[in-house]
């Protein structure tokens, strides 16, 4: 089937997070706008976590450097952050997003808060 990449759908946004310096994988889906799965198979992944918006980089994480997509699925890709990524970061209220691009096109397919709580032990 051919994909027309540029009816990805832009989901709401969403709230995401762990504590401080813990291990977390966060597992995202690419749908067009119709609901049907997109294979993201070659695509370039970006997964960056900003102090805001316009802010500074607090890590990023790209295919085969924290990011692994599935092969069953095909649309699945899955993020996994490390203790080192969060350990010194202020407990507090980031923002991330996900970046693909696949066959020349470039769209988000995911963004929102992402909440640092700071740990108790």
């Amino acid at each position: 089937m051919k994909v027309d990449y540029k009816k990805l759908s832009l989901p709401e946004p969403a709230e995401i997070g762990l504590m401080r310096g813990d291990d977390r994988d966060f597992v995202f889906d690419v749908y067009d706008t119709t609901g049907i799965a997109v294979a993201i198979t070659g695509a370039t992944i970006t997964f960056t976590v900003k102090t805001a918006v316009d802010g500074t980089s607090v890590f990023a994480k790209t295919v085969g450097s924290g990011i692994t997509i599935s092969s069953d699925p095909t649309n699945r890709m899955t993020v996994a952050v490390d203790p080192s990524d969060t350990s010194s970061q202020d407990p507090g209220e980031y923002r991330y997003d996900v970046q693909l691009v696949l066959s020349g096109y470039t769209v988000t397919v995911a963004h929102g808060r992402f909440i640092i709580a700071g740990e108790v032990s």
